[in-house]
């Protein structure tokens, strides 16, 4: 919900729900994957000091926000381009997901926002682990 909501705030004026939906489409199918993975590489976030903890937080923050944008990319290329010219398939997964990863979290600011909420997401997850290794041994 948050993702849709961050595109609705960057997609053009006057965007029907619907319009902004199936723009981001192929991002919001991969946003559970994404939430795995980002999962999986935070289970021993706990065991990190506080400067890791917040380096870490920001570093798979921009990553989640980089493979959403990806697979916007990928499904946009998949149902809107009927070839795969090289510059138009470079352009989708190459440039437009590094930019409106890196520009569209700190250009807009959303960053700012969003980091304390990976860095609090990052703990939940490593302390489910945590009680949980806990329980098997």
């Amino acid at each position: 919900m948050i993702g849709y909501g961050i595109a609705y705030s960057v997609s053009p004026i006057l965007s029907t729900p619907l319009a902004v939906g199936r723009v981001f489409l192929g991002g919001a199918v991969a946003a559970p994957c994404i939430g795995l993975l980002i999962g999986m590489i935070s289970r021993k976030f706990a065991a990190l000091g506080q400067p890791g903890r917040v380096a870490i937080a920001l570093a798979d923050l921009y990553l989640a926000t980089w493979l959403f944008v990806l697979a916007t990319g990928i499904a946009r290329l998949l149902g809107e381009y009927s070839g795969f010219a090289h510059q138009i398939a470079y352009r989708a997964l190459v440039v437009d997901p590094a930019i409106g990863a890196l520009l569209g979290l700190t250009y807009t600011g959303y960053v700012l926002v969003l980091w304390p909420l990976s860095y609090a997401n990052h703990l939940v997850v490593a302390r489910a682990w945590t009680v949980s290794n806990a329980m098997r041994g």
